[in-house]
């Protein structure tokens, strides 16, 4: 391990961390970092096909399809290199940004103690995305001195209001996130569907960036126990600040 180098990547529901930040999550196991993923609002039911059949997990606590999911899951980011720690709501309701669930994510931020962390971007268009992302970005900082990053779910839910500060080439990464994604085969999480979306946006980052396949991050918090970001220097070439030619980072300030 890189001097005992911890990452930590938190993300609402079972695949977020796999989808979202993978390839950089590989990458850095890869160069030696404990790599953590950590699912806040992981909520179990399973889908029936009427309405009568849809249960909520309380009623399925003990199914073996659960336990499956579980291990699914946890396969999932093996592939990566990461451990995974399933918490959360698992209920009909939506994840909530309260002060119970901030503590519990800090309970575990303080026994992981990142050097960096990695969480939602806080608009996005699904709730429990915008909820996980607020009660992460709290417990980070009340007990934690780390950079935090963002990292960007689907099309349909971050991308809209997501501009990038910075992209990591995962060229080299595809086909890892392919055998991890090909884990999941739940109905919220269809291992062929996530290998589909992945490669599109990533080849759409991928162009913006100049790599072939991209993933795109925001800086929410900079450092305060040293003077410069960890990933720059430790990834080189394969880190690109936004911004290319005539299209500055900055010209969103003058629109």
């Amino acid at each position: 391990m890189m001097d005992g180098k911890r990452a930590l990547f938190i993300g609402a529901h079972n695949d977020d961390c796999e989808y979202g930040a993978g390839g950089l999550a590989y990458i850095l196991s890869e160069k030696g970092y404990k790599v953590t993923f950590l699912n806040v609002a992981c909520k179990r039911r399973i889908y029936g096909k009427t309405p009568e059949e849809v249960k909520p997990f309380a009623a399925y606590k003990d199914n073996a399809i659960i336990k499956e999911f579980e291990e699914q899951e946890r396969r999932a980011a093996s592939v990566l290199g990461a451990e995974k720690i399933i918490i959360g709501n698992r209920d009909n309701s939506f994840y909530e940004c309260n002060n119970e669930t901030v503590y519990l994510i800090k309970g575990i931020v303080e026994d992981i103690k990142p050097d960096i962390a990695f969480i939602h971007w806080p608009k996005d268009n699904h709730p429990d995305h915008v909820e996980a992302s607020r009660a992460s970005f709290k417990a980070l900082c009340c007990c934690s001195k780390c950079e935090i990053h963002a990292f960007e779910a689907g099309p349909n839910q971050t991308m809209s209001y997501f501009s990038p500060d910075f992209f990591i080439r995962i060229d080299n990464c595809m086909d890892k996130l392919r055998e991890s994604f090909m884990e999941f085969h739940q109905v919220s999480a269809s291992g062929a569907d996530l290998c589909a979306d992945k490669e599109a946006g990533a080849s759409f980052r991928g162009y913006m960036s100049g790599f072939k396949y991209a993933e795109a991050y925001k800086i929410l918090r900079f450092p305060s126990a040293y003077n410069e970001l960890l990933l720059p220097k430790l990834l080189g070439q394969d880190y690109n600040w936004a911004g290319r030619g005539a299209y500055a980072w900055g010209h969103q300030y003058f629109l």
